[in-house]
């Protein structure tokens, strides 16, 4: 039991990532561009809430579950990349909240995150997201440029869009996600 105590945390971004993920892959199936990029991807707001609240402690969660859902969705020919991929999905979050954070500070319960803060932090989020992922695969698959800038912008839009959503919950709602994330003793 203690184990699960001690990495509390880290099983919670785990669940909650799959459990969107599925969500996602299963509701805006419509909107799914390639296996690895939609056009609403809810997973990115997420991974954006968890590295808001809990910045560099997160990564683990973020890493961990990414690898699990990479297994069960990805194409194949991308498992092997899967730690490289799963790394970027676990950085680029947390990259983007100190980014925004380093210019305009979040405060240490988010009492500072506003429409401004959660437009900034999406929109960091999705370059990162979008040119990183990209990047890997154009020089790992030796891409077209063309096919790097449409799936960069096409992961830019759908992780701005989830992460936006998601964000501006949290923002609107930072309590009570607070007090109940610390009432299951997920704390800061």
């Amino acid at each position: 039991m203690h184990f699960f105590k001690q990495y509390k945390l880290h099983l919670t971004i785990i669940v909650a990532w799959f459990l969107m993920y599925v969500f996602n892959y299963t509701v805006f199936k419509p909107l799914i561009y390639k296996s690895h990029i939609s056009f609403i991807f809810l997973p990115a707001g997420i991974r954006i809430i968890f590295a808001t609240i809990y910045r560099k402690k997160a990564w683990i969660g973020l890493f961990l579950g990414a690898i699990i859902t990479s297994f069960f969705f990805f194409e194949s020919n991308l498992h092997p990349y899967v730690l490289l991929f799963s790394a970027i999905s676990a950085t680029s979050p947390i990259l983007a909240v100190y980014s925004v954070n380093a210019v305009n500070p979040l405060g240490g319960q988010l009492e500072y995150l506003d429409i401004k803060k959660v437009i900034a932090i999406s929109i960091m989020y999705g370059i990162y997201c979008g040119i990183f992922h990209n990047l890997a695969t154009f020089y790992l698959f030796d891409l077209s440029l063309q096919t790097f800038i449409t799936d960069s912008f096409a992961m830019f839009i759908g992780d701005i869009t989830g992460s936006f959503i998601l964000l501006t919950i949290l923002a609107s709602q930072r309590h009570r996600i607070l007090q109940f994330l610390d009432s299951r003793g997920i704390t800061l």
